[in-house]
């Protein structure tokens, strides 16, 4: 089963909602050159979570994969 991505306009509104603010609790400021991913939150696409707005949120790269691999960032 191939993993569900998030569309180029789902993604556009999502960083639009954020207001250039990781969206995983930390606050931190996406600065200009930061790389940002969408993650699947609250259901995770392993659990087939929608690729939704309401289930997409925007983190940078580092912080998405310390929530993927749980290495400490707050996963609300």
């Amino acid at each position: 089963m191939s993993r569900a991505e998030f569309s180029k306009s789902t993604k556009a509104a999502a960083f639009h909602r954020c207001g250039g603010v990781c969206e995983c609790g930390c606050l931190q400021k996406i600065g200009v050159g930061d790389a940002v991913e969408y993650d699947h939150f609250p259901v995770p696409a392993s659990m087939d979570g929608p690729s939704t707005i309401e289930n997409c949120r925007v983190l940078i790269k580092k912080h998405h994969a310390e929530r993927t691999f749980g290495d400490g960032i707050d996963s609300n």
